[in-house]
């Protein structure tokens, strides 16, 4: 038979051990807690760790230029004559400009300005640097890229002007003249992504090879500006800006094909499928 003993009438010790118990349980769970808590909060550091020095780990590769090219999306490259360089965009704190401005004589992109200076050793030749025209710092790159006026374009970062001697800045904005040939993908018979053959890896290229109806508009518009920069406009980003055929004297066909030169590895993969996509 059980007999309960008062617990006035039980030994110190019988009375202490169960609450020692009590509390130590509670220190043991306040100790898990906390450990948990530190765990959680010591796996999002590295997390984070991981995620700022790989990068995204879409497309393998992040960086500014194939977020860029990704931006673009799929659509028509357009080709379009470069007037000038623009200054990077400064907002005013005065009242918004009015219309874009007309390039300064100073800065005009003509080929008399860049004295081309044909180099058949070299892949680019040799040419003037011509500064941004100040004028369009307060003005911020164009939204809508109409086809049939002048634009303030951006470039890819990273892609710079194609010009004999040291380009400009490689965040360069451009002022662009009308579309001069737009080719839709059903232009463009191929586009292939593949390394430089000089740049030892650094940089890539998209070879594309236009149909017989695209080359011979391709050819019109590139002898029309020969000695002259073109930019390649896609969807409202200017990818490549050469100088056409700087290492000739004189123009001769391109046979439908282009190259678009100044692009990283993914950028270069990522504009030559969005180039070709049928939409």
């Amino acid at each position: 038979m059980r007999v309960d003993v008062p617990k006035e009438a039980r030994p110190p010790t019988e009375v202490l051990i169960p609450e020692a118990r009590r509390h130590q349980r509670r220190r043991y769970l306040r100790t898990a807690v906390i450990v948990v808590l530190c765990a959680l909060f010591v796996a999002s550091l590295v997390v984070v760790a991981v995620i700022l020095v790989s990068g995204p780990a879409a497309g393998g590769k992040g960086s500014p230029a194939t977020s860029s090219v990704a931006a673009a999306g799929k659509g028509p490259v357009a080709l379009r004559p470069v007037l000038c360089f623009a200054d990077p965009y400064l907002p005013s704190a005065r009242s918004a400009p009015g219309p874009l401005p007309s390039c300064g004589a100073p800065y005009l992109l003509t080929a008399a300005a860049l004295d081309v200076a044909p180099d058949a050793s070299s892949r680019e030749g040799s040419s003037r640097n011509i500064a941004p025209d100040p004028v369009f710092a307060p003005y911020a790159s164009t939204a809508h890229d109409a086809a049939g006026s002048v634009e303030l374009l951006g470039g890819l970062p990273g892609a710079a002007p194609q010009l004999g001697g040291s380009p400009p800045d490689r965040s360069e904005r451009y002022v662009l003249g009308p579309v001069a040939v737009k080719l839709s993908a059903s232009d463009i018979q191929s586009a292939r992504a593949q390394p430089a053959a000089i740049s030892g890896g650094k940089e890539w290229v998209v070879m594309v090879q236009l149909s017989s109806a695209a080359a011979a508009r391709w050819d019109a518009v590139a002898e029309e500006n020969f000695h002259q920069l073109l930019a390649v406009d896609q969807n409202g980003t200017v990818v490549s800006a050469p100088i056409i055929q700087p290492t000739q004297t004189s123009f001769s066909s391109f046979e439908g094909k282009m190259e678009i030169s100044g692009l990283t590895e993914h950028s270069a993969t990522s504009l030559a499928t969005a180039i070709t996509a049928r939409r």
